[in-house]
């Protein structure tokens, strides 16, 4: 056979058909991409020109809004493992800043030394009965019962220190018979975090006041992003997990030895004020998705009160975490939302 015509032949052979290529076409999967509804896990880096500002790992159900609005829209249409880079103004990212959001606050606030309260609020606030002369510490005070009476309990504070160094500045303490004085001093264009988790910035201060920004430090500046998909759970396949409650803890934890797996257990009332949130916050995607690495647990405080005793449960709602032997690894009072019980179990090591 001539050499010519043998190259011809292994050419041809190597060359599909129009069915078969479109057979092999039909044969592959189509590549999941992420869209409203769908919950990603990913992370992204902001920049302002060529200065590296941050880092941050989120997840979320997209659309939630729970991460900036230049990233959601740059993770539609993205397939893990994908990175992308984005251009993000300001409405996209911290927002514009906001003139209403600056104001002069006092530097100065008092405090009565004498203070009432029921005898419910007492219980709530100190965890017993009220007795004359018992004294308790509460943050810069010692609270001191001086009477007690049928509906009533009258306490009488004071500072434990003359100063306190605070992340944003000082505070100065002192008192008279009557009230305790606190003045600050701020450390200027220092941005802290205050007690409700926002963003505050002191600008200037004068004899009485400081100028407080509550404007997001990155507010009004356009930055640059990296995104990058980590992990993606589809609406639909979202939607079919739920989390199976067990109602027997002696049972869980039989379970749990097998598997090696740690038990969470809820602890609800039906008069609990937060319940309802908390109830809420196990429909999140977060927790849903965590129902095959743990073992829940929901159990009513009332009915089971010696059990909520053994684990120092008083009220609800509350979470008790187990380990697969049945000791306690966490307990979690008060109200949480999913994010920060998942942060709790990453804490715990229970899950990465």
């Amino acid at each position: 056979m001539r050499p010519a015509l043998l190259v011809l032949i292994l050419f041809l052979g190597c060359i599909s058909t129009p069915d078969e290529t479109e057979s092999n076409a039909t044969m592959q999967e189509p590549v999941a991409v992420a869209g409203v509804g769908d919950y990603v896990v990913g992370e992204y880096s902001l920049h302002d020109y060529d200065l590296f500002l941050m880092k941050e790992r989120f997840e979320e159900v997209l659309g939630d809004g729970e991460v900036l609005p230049g990233i959601e829209e740059a993770l539609i249409g993205m397939k893990v493992g994908e990175s992308k880079e984005v251009e993000l103004p300001p409405e996209k990212a911290f927002g514009l800043r906001n003139a209403s959001l600056l104001h002069w606050e006092p530097r100065a606030f008092t405090l009565p030394k004498k203070i009432n309260l029921s005898w419910e609020e007492f219980r709530e606030a100190f965890g017993s009965a009220p007795e004359e002369g018992a004294a308790f510490e509460r943050g810069w005070l010692r609270m001191r019962v001086i009477k007690v009476g049928q509906s009533h309990v009258l306490l009488e504070r004071e500072p434990l220190y003359s100063k306190v160094n605070i992340t944003g500045g000082v505070i100065q303490i002192t008192q008279n018979a009557t009230h305790i004085n606190y003045f600050f001093t701020p450390k200027l264009n220092l941005t802290v975090i205050d007690a409700k988790g926002e963003f505050v910035t002191y600008r200037d201060a004068n004899a009485t006041h400081v100028l407080v920004d509550r404007n997001h430090p990155l507010a009004g500046r356009s930055l640059s992003a990296e995104v990058k998909l980590l992990k993606l759970v589809k609406k639909e396949e979202l939607e079919k997990m739920r989390i199976s409650w067990r109602e027997d803890i002696s049972e869980a934890i039989r379970e749990a030895v097998g598997t090696d797996r740690v038990v969470l257990v809820y602890f609800y009332s039906r008069d609990c004020e937060g319940c309802a949130a908390m109830e809420e916050a196990f429909q999140d995607a977060r927790l849903r998705l965590l129902a095959d690495d743990l073992i829940f647990v929901r159990l009513d405080l009332e009915r089971e009160a010696n059990l909520a005793a053994r684990y120092g449960v008083a009220r609800a709602p509350a979470i008790v975490i187990l380990n697969s032997s049945g000791e306690t690894l966490a307990k979690l009072e008060d109200e949480l939302s999913a994010q920060e019980i998942k942060q709790t179990l990453r804490e715990l090591g229970v899950i990465f």
